[in-house]
């Protein structure tokens, strides 16, 4: 019989969508992460993965947003993000040319400020002795 992968101790909800909204950041603790950035002179600001965790970013007022690889061929998301007019950040990540090109004309048509950033996806990353 299979096993769900959201059906263990580890899951925080059935489906795949329940367990990663139950991860989402509220926005007290986006509140405490702008507040640590600030003490820390941090540029840094976690990837949202939703639109809603993307329209809290936006009312912290953070001055970027990435995106990151599993979430390159998110158009919805990353057409969301472009439209608040700040820089968008992509990790291409294990991502196809054309995935690149899509998210590139995408991005390019609301927003010119883009930068893709070619990522390692295999990790960990092969060591040398």
């Amino acid at each position: 019989m299979y096993e769900s992968p959201y059906d263990n101790e580890n899951s925080f909800g059935l489906t795949y969508g329940e367990h990663r909204e139950a991860l989402e950041l509220g926005w007290e603790a986006y509140l405490e992460l702008q507040r640590y950035r600030r003490r820390s002179a941090s540029r840094s600001s976690r990837p949202p993965s939703t639109s809603r965790a993307a329209d809290l970013l936006a009312k912290l007022d953070v001055p970027a947003y990435k995106i990151a690889s599993g979430d390159l061929t998110n158009l919805p998301l990353i057409c969301h993000v472009a439209a608040f007019g700040k820089p968008v950040i992509v990790s291409t990540g294990g991502a196809s040319t054309d995935d690149v090109q899509r998210t590139y004309d995408a991005v390019m048509a609301i927003n010119p400020q883009l930068c893709l950033m070619q990522c390692t996806a295999s990790y960990p990353a092969e060591r040398k002795t």
